[in-house]
């Protein structure tokens, strides 16, 4: 279940990234740290379903707010 779980997570990960492949530093860096936290979820789970579940909901939260602030400062970055 792990290998899969670990498996599932690496790539999301990598689709995530891929995804995330634009001119603008910042909604890079953003998905930059979601990898980074939902690696760190892994390692922290240690298999455990509920507690990956939550890192990884806490995970999506601060990206998600990442990207929000991130595409603010683009279009205020494109208004000038």
């Amino acid at each position: 279940m792990k290998k899969i779980t670990l498996g599932f997570i690496v790539a999301l990960s990598s689709l995530v990234l891929s995804g995330c492949q634009s001119s603008n530093q910042e909604v890079n860096r953003c998905g930059q740290e979601l990898f980074q936290c939902q690696q760190n979820c892994d390692m922290k789970s240690a298999g455990e379903g509920l507690v990956q579940s939550v890192c990884e909901i806490k995970c999506t939260e601060r990206h998600n707010q990442c990207k929000k602030q991130a595409e603010t400062l683009i279009q205020a970055e494109q208004a000038q």
